[in-house]
């Protein structure tokens, strides 16, 4: 059996979230959010969390990083507030 060459996998860098515009991988929606991969297609499957852009007939799903930097800016807003209440 022949080796297996794989490249080393590095999510992008956090501070592409100052790029509304830059699209996101996978790899680095799992390291800003701290979920899984299937959870976060859970919580899409759900509405509760931005949709994937598409290429076209492509299997590469992107994110918009000013979508999922709201979406992490709602979650910090909605811990704060139920910290209060208790």
């Amino acid at each position: 059996m022949a080796d297996v060459i794989q490249k080393p996998v590095t999510p992008q860098p956090p501070e592409v979230l100052a790029v509304p515009n830059a699209q996101l991988k996978m790899r680095t929606l799992v390291a800003l959010t701290g979920r899984s991969r299937s959870t976060i297609y859970a919580l899409i499957g759900k509405g509760e969390f931005p949709p994937p852009l598409r290429d076209g007939g492509s299997r590469c799903s992107r994110w918009l990083a000013s979508d999922v930097s709201r979406w992490l800016d709602a979650r910090a807003v909605a811990g704060a507030q139920q910290t209060e209440v208790k």
